[in-house]
C-alpha cells in the first residue's frame, strides 16, 4: 500500500517539476499582415516566429534591464540568428496586456500587441499550448 501511495506521490512531484510550455499571438500595431508568436517556457519568452516563418528565432535575455514598478513589467531580450544578435525586442506586461517593441539591427521599430483571443487554449482558461501560426 505504501509502495502505491509513494510511487504515485513521486510520480505528482516529478510532474510539477516539467517546464510549462505556452504560446501567446501578437499582431503588429502599424501593420495587419505582420504576426508574431511568441513561446514562453514558464512564462519566459524563448523563441519568437513570424507568421509565414517555418523556423524560430531563440532570445536571450539581457541581463540588468528588467525593471518592475507596480503591476507593470519590462523586460529586454536579443533575438539570435545564425548565432548573431539580429534584433532586440522589449516585452511589457500592464495588467492582463502584453505588448513587445523590436528594434531591428538596422533601427526600424515595429509595436506588436497580444492578441488575446488568438492566444487563448481552446478551453479559455490559460495560454495555448501549441504555436499561433502553425
Amino acid at each position: 500500500m505504501y509502495k502505491v501511495f509513494f510511487f504515485v506521490l513521486s510520480i505528482f512531484i516529478i510532474q510539477s517539476f516539467q517546464a510549462q510550455t505556452t504560446y501567446r499571438c501578437f499582431d503588429c500595431d502599424n501593420s495587419t499582415k505582420l504576426k508574431l508568436s511568441v513561446e514562453y517556457v514558464d512564462d519566459v519568452p524563448d523563441f519568437v516566429q513570424y507568421k509565414g516563418q517555418t523556423s524560430s528565432m531563440k532570445l536571450i535575455y539581457i541581463k540588468g534591464t528588467r525593471k518592475i514598478s507596480g503591476a507593470t513589467t519590462t523586460e529586454s531580450y536579443n533575438e539570435m540568428f545564425d548565432g548573431k544578435v539580429n534584433g532586440k525586442y522589449t516585452f511589457s506586461h500592464s495588467g492582463n496586456m502584453d505588448y513587445i517593441t523590436y528594434k531591428r539591427k538596422d533601427g526600424k521599430v515595429f509595436k506588436f500587441t497580444v492578441n488575446i483571443d488568438d492566444s487563448l487554449n481552446e478551453t479559455g482558461d490559460g495560454y495555448r499550448t501549441n504555436p499561433c501560426y502553425e
